[in-house]
């Protein structure tokens, strides 16, 4: 099975979450005995997209609009004119706002689901008390990670709405530091703000279950 992952904001520091939680997936995915291509930094440009190939799964991790996924270039890497690039396959979008329009665009164009943002991404920095940064991208992995557990893209969604709200009771509870319930309305509002077009039922298929239980 084939990937292909973009973050287009490798090594920036107002991004590195962004940066980070593509690696973590690249990581995943290839312990899946993923083919796996990656469009990063400078090369996140919609004319180095891939041609003549298809995949299985599409994830984006970067900046995003309504209508538009952005690129290292500031131009639309996906919008309504090529978002029929992702026909046939899942794609996840960590990106502010592409879950209104361009998902629906998508599923209407043939990808099997689009889970992405209605409004904004929260993915903040770690303080000195708590490692805040890693229990974001721990939340924002889990939709691929349950996709490679069979799940189907409406039980992944259910899956990182889940651990957003565990994270953000757990930061009301305990306290960490002043910025923890800062941390616990971002944690919600992640968990509000996710949403999913396509197919309710939309699996990687039965090959990611023979590669699991084989690994």
């Amino acid at each position: 099975m084939r990937a292909l992952v973009i973050t287009p904001y490798e090594g920036s520091k107002v991004l590195e979450a962004a940066s980070i939680l593509a690696h973590v997936c690249i990581e995943a995915l290839e312990a899946e005995a993923f083919e796996v291509d990656s469009l990063e930094g400078g090369d996140a440009r919609r004319k180095n997209l891939p041609k003549d190939k298809k995949y299985e799964l599409i994830l984006f991790s970067g900046h995003g609009k309504e209508r538009a996924l952005i690129g290292s270039d500031g131009r639309a890497i996906f919008d309504d004119d090529n978002i029929d690039y992702v026909s046939g396959s899942i794609f996840i979008a960590i990106a502010c706002e592409s879950g209104n329009w361009l998902a629906l665009t998508a599923a209407s164009r043939g990808a099997k689901a689009y889970f992405g943002f209605r409004n904004l991404v929260f993915l903040p920095q770690s303080s000195e008390k708590h490692a805040y940064l890693s229990d974001f991208v721990r939340t924002l992995s889990v939709p691929l990670l349950s996709l490679l557990e069979g799940y189907t893209i409406h039980q992944a969604w259910e899956a990182f709405q889940a651990l957003c709200r565990d994270y953000a009771t757990e930061y009301e509870n305990r306290r960490y530091d002043n910025f923890a319930e800062v941390m616990a309305a971002w944690m919600r509002y992640n968990a509000n703000s996710s949403t999913y077009q396509g197919a309710p039922n939309a699996t990687l298929g039965e090959e990611a279950f023979v590669i699991k239980y084989q690994s």
